[in-house]
């Protein structure tokens, strides 16, 4: 079941549905689209478009907000990704220096371990 919005602000999803298959009755240029007009789901509302090329340039329109949102959704990535990469690296560095100051503090108590046992 479907339930409200939380937000009342969020703009309602919009259902298709086309038809234009030979037993329906309706001709390839004929179709219809169906939209929901309530937040319940429950009323809908039917609009007529005289041809499909209507419906194809509503689609089209679809889609461009699409590859909108996915661009920005791409670059919120990359930016995350070169965030995490430079947390990493800054990690590494650090993780790097330890090493060297520890290996050194490995290496000055060997020698000082060697020359008390001669």
């Amino acid at each position: 079941m479907v339930g409200s919005a939380t937000n009342p602000r969020a703009v309602r999803q919009v259902v298709f549905s086309v038809s234009a298959d030979s037993n329906s009755g309706v001709s390839s240029d004929q179709t219809t689209v169906f939209a929901a007009v309530s937040s319940d789901g429950g009323s809908m509302a039917g609009t007529d478009f005289g041809c499909r090329e209507d419906v194809q340039r509503l689609l089209a329109e679809k889609m461009k907000g699409k590859n909108k949102t996915d661009y920005k959704a791409a670059v919120k990535s990359y930016e995350n990704e070169r965030e995490a990469r430079v947390a990493a690296e800054n990690s590494r560095d650090a993780l790097s220096t330890d090493l060297e100051r520890v290996t050194q503090e490995k290496k000055r108590i060997s020698d000082q371990v060697h020359y008390s046992l001669e």
